[in-house]
């Protein structure tokens, strides 16, 4: 009896399988990709439209946002050390001492120019150097207004460097240069391990105004505490 229940389970399984099977083939329909929904779009967004708009009413102080055939082999990042080095050379008074805290390269100057740029700010409290609107306000103004493609780090003037160097002059660049970096490089002749955090935090000053913000360099000095700690229990 088994057995025979067996077999009529095989027998309409044959049966079903029979049913489900086709011949031929399956045609998958091949994708026009020059069609508009696989077309890049370039979307202007709220902020981009804000700043076109400051360029059309500050063009003749912004030559090369204002120029819409601009165009350079060299990054902004570049570009940007390029203009401090040349404001310097016009103001060399400036060069010890810089040229003051939101003035030429930060995200405070950033943000108090009112176009939303790194976050809101009052209307009425609205300040704007004329040393950071004709130099790297210019040339954000000039990638970030453009197509998206040029929307990229290395075209931002951001840079811990840039800012030290620019606001604060040589005596701020070698202040934090000695007694910050010279702090962990000191330490890291203890703890070996530590080194390539130096390094590698020396590379993303490079990329941003990390201390202006809760960023990677919190989370680097942690973990150089906590490495410093593991070391003097091994000893």
């Amino acid at each position: 009896m088994c057995f025979k229940f067996q077999n009529k389970r095989l027998n309409r399984k044959k049966v079903i399988a029979k049913k489900v099977s086709f011949t031929g083939k399956i045609e998958i329909p091949i994708a026009d990709i020059n069609t508009a929904p696989y077309q890049h779009r370039s979307i202007v967004t709220p902020v981009q439209k804000k700043m076109t708009e400051f360029i059309h009413l500050h063009s003749s102080v912004l030559p090369l946002s204002s120029d819409t055939n601009y165009h350079s082999k060299l990054p902004g990042k570049i570009i940007a050390l390029q203009q401090t080095v040349n404001f310097f050379k016009e103001h060399p008074s400036k060069i010890i001492t810089g040229t003051g805290i939101g003035n030429f390269s930060s995200k405070l100057a950033f943000k108090t120019t009112g176009l939303s740029i790194a976050g809101g700010y009052p209307q009425k409290f609205i300040y704007i150097h004329r040393a950071f609107l004709t130099n790297h306000l210019d040339l954000y103004l000039c990638y970030f207004t453009k197509e998206d493609g040029r929307h990229s780090i290395v075209n931002s003037p951001n840079s811990v460097y840039d800012q030290l160097l620019s606001e604060y002059g040589l005596l701020g660049l070698s202040t934090f240069i000695i007694f910050y970096l010279g702090f962990f490089v000191r330490k890291s002749i203890n703890a070996p391990h530590a080194f390539p955090l130096i390094i590698f935090l020396s590379a993303i000053f490079l990329m941003d105004y990390w201390f202006e913000q809760l960023s990677v360099v919190v989370f680097f000095e942690l973990l150089f505490f906590l490495n410093l700690k593991q070391e003097a229990r091994n000893r």
